[in-house]
């Protein structure tokens, strides 16, 4: 498929209003709107319309976040609210947690694998960025330790700060009852908006516990 130039927008609002075309079809041709919609047009005007929309509603939802950020906050509050429909209310409040984590600060530092001792192990796992603090909750749970207080929201904060395809590697420490502390490592990539694959490295002492953390995310 050929990119989507300024000159066809026109051609795209029209295929993106045409309702005999299947509602995935619509919502894709939306996205393509988003880098025209970061000034005020043709493109813009219509995602704002079709934010109202029950089919694709949820689409344009992404491309009004994706197009003006934070500008878009007090438009996906008042959705996030108050719309009738199910998927663009889930859609601005999922998008309106992206920004709001992009404005605030990370604080862990962004470092690599090769930091962490000799001889760990790793394994990965795909879920919903919004199950973050599910899983480190399990982790704690399976691994009887605790992280350092912060560092819980700080992942969290970092997973919904990844753009689509960028990655991240955090090092945390993690404290067991008897007073021995062990490092883990998080890879965090963002697969898609509200999808992330999180790779762990960790002491190969600590594998049935993370084994065990995944399993259970997985149920």
């Amino acid at each position: 498929m050929k990119a989507v130039l300024k000159r066809d927008v026109p051609e795209v609002l029209n295929w993106v209003m045409d309702s005999g075309l299947p509602g995935e079809v619509r919502g894709f041709y939306v996205l393509d709107l988003e880098r025209f919609a970061r000034r005020p047009g043709l493109a813009r005007d219509a995602i704002i319309g079709l934010v109202h929309d029950s089919e694709i509603g949820g689409s344009a939802v992404w491309a009004l976040a994706g197009a003006l950020k934070a500008e878009a906050l007090p438009l996906l509050h008042q959705l996030r609210e108050s719309s009738p429909h199910a998927g663009v209310r889930t859609a601005a409040a999922a998008a309106t947690k992206k920004i709001e984590a992009r404005l605030r600060r990370v604080e862990l530092g962004d470092t690599s694998p090769a930091m962490l001792p000799q001889g760990y192990a790793s394994m990965s796992i795909e879920f919903d960025t919004d199950r973050v603090p599910e899983l480190l909750r399990l982790l704690e749970r399976e691994m009887k330790g605790k992280l350092k207080p912060g560092d819980c929201e700080q992942l969290a904060l970092s997973s919904n700060q990844l753009k689509r395809g960028s990655e991240r590697f955090h090092i945390v420490s993690v404290a067991f009852p008897d007073g021995i502390a062990s490092l883990l490592g998080f890879g965090i990539l963002a697969e898609d908006e509200d999808v992330i694959v999180v790779k762990i490295h960790f002491d190969e002492r600590l594998r049935d516990a993370v084994d065990s953390a995944f399993r259970s995310l997985s149920r």
